[in-house]
């Protein structure tokens, strides 16, 4: 038996996903975007281990799959001041074969349409990265 996968002009409306371009998301009252392309996850942030002496910007390392990422306060980055708390979500990004993570306070949104503020995920990752 062989099975053709239908087109797109056989598949019903309601079923057709949007193309999802970016990662809306929010630090402080700012609402910000990268591209999708960029996110490797989504995850709920469990622990940041601090770096002693570790620039303001930077919150501390996380622990991804084996991996340890950066994790950066995007807030005090874009100019909102320092978060008090670390966020309740992490953003993993992939820049290159680098991971790069965002701490946040709200679930972002996967959207069509760019919201916020765009930012260069390649310009932050070599101006915040740890060397």
């Amino acid at each position: 038996m062989d099975i053709q996968k239908p087109s797109q002009d056989e598949i019903p409306e309601e079923f057709v996903s949007r193309d999802l371009e970016v990662c809306i998301f929010r630090a402080g009252e700012k609402v910000l975007n990268i591209p999708v392309d960029n996110l490797l996850e989504i995850t709920e942030l469990t622990e940041i281990v601090p770096l002693p002496g570790a620039p303001d910007y930077l919150t501390g390392i996380a622990h991804y799959r084996g991996k340890v990422v950066p994790v950066l306060d995007i807030g005090s980055i874009v100019g909102n001041e320092k978060s008090s708390s670390p966020g309740r979500w992490l953003l993993v990004l992939k820049v290159g074969e680098d991971l790069l993570g965002f701490s946040i306070m709200e679930m972002p949104d996967l959207g069509p349409v760019q919201e916020g503020d765009s930012l260069d995920v390649m310009a932050l990752f070599q101006k915040y990265r740890i060397r």
